[in-house]
């Protein structure tokens, strides 16, 4: 299905919404400040091809100020959906290019490159049921809720 018109404010509108990569891309590396934002997609789209080469994941969830119009966003939110039968340990042994991810004792680990805010967790655990609830939800305004990206790796 392809990304759904952004509401009124510039957000997806609430639910989840599956997407490939190259929809993401295309979509939103089209909002004004397009140098800045094909900038971020590239990174983006590097951060994916690397992490499907670690064979850890099964789906990313996306989001943050990247998709929504805001004209330079500060970074994308992205979540690693990694796969039952890959235990956290394993994922960090497969990590080369996420080196601080085996010292983390933490569900999430920031600033990817300082442009991936990274979090990572299988879908049953609480990190992923609290990552999308808080995706849901805009800053600024609790009650009022957004959508956010499903791209399956």
């Amino acid at each position: 299905m392809p990304i759904p018109k952004l509401t009124s404010d510039g957000l997806l509108p609430p639910g989840e919404h599956a997407c490939t990569l190259e929809e993401i891309i295309e979509f939103f590396g089209e909002i004004p400040e397009v140098e800045y934002r094909a900038k971020l997609c590239e990174k983006l789209g590097n951060f994916v091809k690397e992490v499907k080469s670690l064979d850890i994941g099964v789906e990313l969830i996306v989001n943050g100020s990247f998709t929504t119009t805001k004209e330079r966003p500060n970074d994308i939110d992205v979540f690693l959906v990694l796969k039952d039968t890959i235990s956290r340990e394993e994922a960090f042994s497969r990590a080369p290019i996420l080196p601080d991810m085996t010292k983390a004792n933490k569900p999430f680990w920031y600033g990817y490159r300082s442009i991936i805010d990274f979090y990572h967790g299988h879908k049953s655990s609480i990190a992923f049921k609290n990552l999308t609830n808080t995706f849901q939800r805009l800053r600024n305004d609790q009650q009022r809720k957004k959508g956010y990206l499903r791209v399956k790796l």
